[in-house]
């Protein structure tokens, strides 16, 4: 049985900008993340340990970012859905990244990137 994994806006600060002030103090950056997953297992069993845990994907984000400064935003999302991908038993995934603060008068500023089923 297939379903699909959402953590909506997940707030994690973190370096990333091309300019010099930004490379300096962490922003935030919202995360959002959907992924095909199976169920099969623990929809049957209802037990953590057949699941995917969601906290354990959370931390992979927070650490992620908390460990890694990037100039663009496109190359965070692209080397964190290969991070996820690797970690995480998801057949596809979709990453947003926003970065509130970048543009005036514009709530975000955003970037998603699909990853397709895994072979």
């Amino acid at each position: 049985m297939i379903s699909v994994l959402r953590i909506t806006r997940l707030l994690v600060p973190g370096i990333i900008g091309v300019y010099p002030h930004e490379q300096t103090a962490p922003q935030d950056l919202l995360f959002t993340i959907e992924a095909e997953i199976d169920i099969s297992k623990c929809a049957g069993s209802d037990r953590l340990e057949d699941a995917l845990d969601y906290d354990e994907v959370v931390s992979a984000i927070q650490t992620f970012v908390s460990s890694s400064r990037y100039a663009l935003i496109e190359k965070m999302a692209a080397d964190l859905g290969h991070f996820l991908k690797a970690g995480f038993p998801f057949l596809t995934l979709s990453l947003t990244i926003e970065k509130p603060a970048a543009i005036p008068h514009a709530t975000s500023v955003s970037i998603k990137v699909a990853f397709p089923i895994l072979e």
